[in-house]
């Protein structure tokens, strides 16, 4: 149910949101399109230092979570963009199933 605004300001306020969580939903589809798109093996640098990454944030995330799980390398990887899920404007694809840790 759409949120009703209360004054002009609030209205600004909504669109806002909405514009923002469109753009997040972009990126995080982006960002699933690339992990789905790498080719496997993954090396994973043994020492990652500082908060700031710049190239590619769909390889960074990969190499953080490896590197926090102490893997010198990712065989295989498989996204999928959430987003939809929370955003009744999008269609959904229903999550069946998941694998952690090489566990089927």
């Amino acid at each position: 149910m759409p949120l009703q605004p209360i004054d002009e300001d609030h209205a600004l306020q909504i669109q806002a949101g909405t514009l923002g969580r469109k753009a997040g939903h972009k990126f995080e589809d982006s960002v699933t399109d690339a992990i789905n798109s790498f080719e496997f093996p993954l090396h994973v640098p043994t020492h990652i230092q500082g908060h700031l990454f710049i190239g590619s944030p769909a390889q960074s995330l990969l190499e953080y979570v490896g590197n926090s799980l102490g893997l010198n390398c990712i065989d295989q990887a498989t996204a999928i963009s959430t987003g939809a899920v929370s955003n009744s404007s999008r269609t959904a694809t229903k999550i069946t199933r998941s694998r952690c840790c090489g566990t089927p």
